[in-house]
């Protein structure tokens, strides 16, 4: 075997390996490409442009009613346990960000600043207030079954993904979102110190949840008819 068909096998074999679990079998169709491509420098392009499945981080697809009751108790307990469903990471973060921007107000030497820094404040209150309703919502509206009905879970699974998919909470987080964002850069322009590390926290929290709410919405809409398959075929 040549170096040059070495380094495809390799490239191929490290796709494989970090192939999110949705795109895992695509990852090794295109792997045993590699091995019949005739051409080295055409396997190793193949393993190349195999690289962009990387960047498709889907979750694999419900398959069996007994994988949706067991994803809905992992759901089911992130959400208790305070992981990144109950928005207690991101909430830590927008107190911070509270602290700082309330500190800023009142060392503001115009209106201008004391008014970006009052948007600043008054947005990142209503979005921890809209978090922190919404997990309360869902944790006393959509409780989980108490037994091992497979049935229930998959139903309960449902209604959580279709509720994130929701646009009420698509949009009531969204906007203020942009709000928040546009707030800190316009303080910067009337002249509101803005600590480096503050700046490029508040753009990657932007960046990040704007992805996650669109990226995640079209994976859950992706699950949601992959269970609608499932109970269909129970009904």
């Amino acid at each position: 075997m040549t170096l040059m068909r070495r380094v495809a096998m390799r490239i191929s074999g490290v796709v494989v390996h970090y192939a999110s679990a949705g795109c895992k079998e695509w990852a090794e169709g295109l792997a045993r490409e590699v091995e019949f491509i005739e051409s080295d420098w055409s396997a190793l392009w193949w393993a190349v442009g195999s690289m962009r499945v990387l960047l498709d981080r889907r979750e694999a697809t419900v398959g069996s009613l007994r994988e949706a009751a067991a994803k809905a108790r992992q759901f089911s307990e992130s959400l208790r346990n305070g992981g990144f469903a109950s928005g207690r990471i991101l909430a830590t973060a927008f107190i911070s960000l509270e602290i700082y921007y309330t500190l800023s107000f009142l060392d503001a030497r115009n209106v201008q600043q004391r008014i970006w820094c009052g948007v600043v404040v008054l947005t990142a209150i209503y979005l921890e207030i809209f978090m922190a309703r919404n997990v309360r919502r869902r944790l006393l509206a959509l409780v989980p079954p108490s037994d091992d009905d497979a049935v229930a879970w998959a139903l309960y699974y449902k209604a959580e993904l279709e509720y994130l998919c929701s646009r009420d909470l698509l949009m009531g987080s969204f906007i203020p979102l942009i709000l928040l964002n546009t707030s800190v850069l316009l303080g910067e322009r009337v002249g509101i110190r803005v600590n480096p590390i503050v700046g490029i926290s508040v753009q990657l929290i932007f960046v990040c949840l704007t992805l996650v709410l669109f990226w995640k919405r079209r994976q859950y809409q992706g699950q949601i008819a992959a269970l609608d398959a499932i109970l269909q075929e129970l009904s």
